[in-house]
């Protein structure tokens, strides 16, 4: 007969750690052999998942100054004129009740945060802005837009959390086209720049067809058809594997 014996009291336990395959990966590639295909798809992958955090709503939403400045240059008018419109109704004046309101209901369209860019239209902003307000503006020489420069100022003192992080539209547009640009050339290289070793071969079927697969999917992305064979290996990647 065979005695399990336990661990006398004050005895060190084996704490050595067991290391097992996925504690030794830094990432979920280094499963498979590290081919310039999947160097590539590393690269690939990367430059999508800037892609898609770049087109995200959030990530064109301007700060209060670029606001301020893009749509005051849109709109034909100038930051000083915003200043001075903004002090003439923090005055509470008589004769600006309307323009009171109009302003009120600025603000709490730009803490609605359903807007991410200046208008490029200085008409985009007239909703805001009642007929009665427009007569009291235009008596003082101000517009619809002025009002929306002032309702700016006023919420960045109020509630800055409203606005983005982005500082120019103009840069942010450019520097999306090239990601979105150096995606496309890299997808396209991925349709072609893979060898033996890239790709699982399926066994025959009845009728002595096989599949032919990416090996990082293990099997799950076919390589036809091949005009989308990269974006579509890149997106399985992503959403399903880890990458």
């Amino acid at each position: 007969m065979q005695l399990t014996l336990k661990s006398k009291a004050g005895e060190p336990a084996d704490t050595k750690p067991k290391l097992r395959l996925k504690d030794r990966l830094k990432h979920p590639a280094d499963a498979f052999p590290q081919t310039p295909f999947v160097a590539l798809l590393r690269e690939a992958v990367a430059v999508t998942k800037r892609v898609d955090a770049m087109s995200k709503f959030e990530a064109c939403r301007l700060t209060a100054d670029a606001l301020l400045r893009e749509s005051a240059t849109n709109g034909g008018t100038t930051i000083a004129r915003m200043k001075e419109l903004r002090k003439l109704l923090d005055r509470q004046q008589p004769g600006f009740e309307n323009a009171q309101r109009s302003l009120r209901f600025s603000i709490t369209f730009l803490m609605g945060r359903k807007w991410a860019l200046a208008p490029k239209d200085p008409s985009r902003v007239d909703f805001l802005v009642s007929p009665a307000s427009r007569t009291e503006l235009a008596s003082k020489g101000f517009g619809p837009i002025d009002l929306w420069g002032a309702a700016i100022l006023k919420c960045a003192e109020e509630s800055p959390s409203v606005f983005g992080t982005c500082e120019s539209s103009e840069k942010h547009t450019a520097e999306f086209k090239a990601a979105k640009d150096q995606q496309e050339a890299l997808f396209a290289r991925l349709n072609t720049e893979y060898s033996g070793d890239d790709l699982l071969i399926g066994e025959p079927n009845h009728q002595g067809k096989v599949t032919v697969s990416f090996r990082v999917s293990v099997g799950e992305v076919l390589i036809g058809p091949k005009d989308s064979a990269g974006e579509r290996l890149v997106r399985f990647l992503i959403a399903q594997r880890g990458w």
